[in-house]
């Protein structure tokens, strides 16, 4: 979210997904597996990669598998192949804390429902995730962020989702602080967010990655990537430009455009 600076009210789980899909070059395949397995992730020895789904269940369900494989290769866990069953093994419990995280992240659920006032079904709608899987979130929220019993926490989620009342709005307004301090402390690499900027856009300035004002970490940027420095009329940044999409000359133009809008 920080890195593309999607907002709490358009985050979709597609953004991270589609992005570390093709980073690191994991082929994403529906297909009609067993009826036992929702879904299946594979490296094999060339550095192929691949994640399969079930493509008879419901999108939401798809939602998650494809969610909890990718967790198997950003988690590192330890294997070549991963069946996505139901089984009650450490691996498959981080991969199902990972994929309803990636589903539905904390600073997300208290912006839709404290700021947007949605509800459960909205919820569900918006972030194209199961009823269960929801459930399990808001559950893992409070019980982290709060110091209120299972049964209290069982209570208060019971009455949101059958709309009898705000208290699950009032409890995650109350700790609103937490929140916003651990959105806060995510720190971004700041080599991936210029990659990341970089596929979108032909330049990068030190106004969207400030790291780059710093000799030290501009020294250690790959060596496809050069830099260059605008100044004037009150107005300094340092840009960044990958020579292999386009020339010194395109991205001081480009610069000169940005430090335009800027100082007049």
């Amino acid at each position: 979210m920080k890195m593309n600076d999607i907002k709490a009210s358009n985050y979709s789980y597609h953004s991270f997904f589609d992005y570390m899909t093709d980073k690191l070059e994991i082929a994403v395949l529906p297909h009609n597996l067993h009826n036992d397995i929702a879904g299946l992730s594979i490296k094999d020895k060339h550095g192929h990669s691949s994640i399969s789904y079930q493509s008879t269940h419901h999108l939401h369900r798809q939602n998650f598998t494809k969610c909890h494989e990718l967790g198997h290769f950003l988690l590192e866990h330890q294997g070549s192949i991963f069946t996505y069953s139901e089984e009650n093994i450490p691996q498959e419990i981080e991969a199902n804390i990972f994929a309803g995280q990636l589903l539905a992240p904390d600073i997300v659920l208290y912006g839709k429902i404290v700021i947007e006032k949605r509800t459960f079904q909205d919820i569900i709608k918006d972030l194209g995730i199961s009823y269960e899987a929801l459930k399990i979130r808001l559950k893992q929220i409070l019980a982290d962020k709060s110091n209120l019993s299972i049964n209290e926490i069982e209570s208060i989620i019971l009455d949101y989702l059958t709309r009898k009342n705000n208290d699950l709005k009032d409890c995650l307004e109350q700790l609103s602080n937490r929140f916003i301090q651990d959105f806060k402390m995510v720190e971004i690499n700041p080599i991936e967010h210029i990659e990341y900027l970089l596929e979108h856009n032909d330049i990068v300035t030190s106004l969207q990655v400030p790291a780059l004002e710093n000799n030290d970490f501009r020294n250690q940027l790959p060596t496809q990537y050069s830099v260059g420095w605008q100044f004037g009329r009150g107005v300094e940044f340092y840009y960044a430009w990958n020579k292999k999409q386009i020339s010194q000359e395109q991205a001081q133009e480009l610069s000169n455009d940005t430090w335009f809008r800027l100082a007049y």
